[in-house]
């Protein structure tokens, strides 16, 4: 996943493998979507999946660049929060499993 810029992490989002992703963290928790039948669900997906990559490249375009210089460091500052986030979660679960694995020896 590119950091680096928002239009690359936003190109990123908007392919294949970055929307499966995204697509799934987020609509996956919705409790509408989960009631939903499976051919439904089928059909949001696909409308995701067209409609979303269409959007963020039309956004890529039409924001001039110098925008985007301007949301950089605003945009470093989430990912570097993201990746503390991330890594004090992690430290978390490590030190949960540690306990466990002591408890079972």
């Amino acid at each position: 996943m590119p950091t680096d810029s928002i239009p690359s992490f936003l190109g990123w989002a908007a392919s294949s493998a970055g929307l499966a992703a995204i697509a799934a963290f987020l609509i996956e928790r919705l409790g509408a979507f989960q009631a939903l039948s499976s051919k439904q669900k089928q059909i949001i997906v696909a409308c995701i999946i067209v409609v979303i990559p269409q959007a963020v490249l039309f956004l890529i375009g039409i924001v001039p660049a110098a925008t985007w210089a301007t949301l950089q460091p605003y945009w470093q500052s989430l990912v570097t929060s993201v990746v503390v986030l991330v890594t004090l979660l992690s430290s978390e679960v490590a030190h949960r499993v540690d306990k466990v694995v002591r408890k079972e020896l």
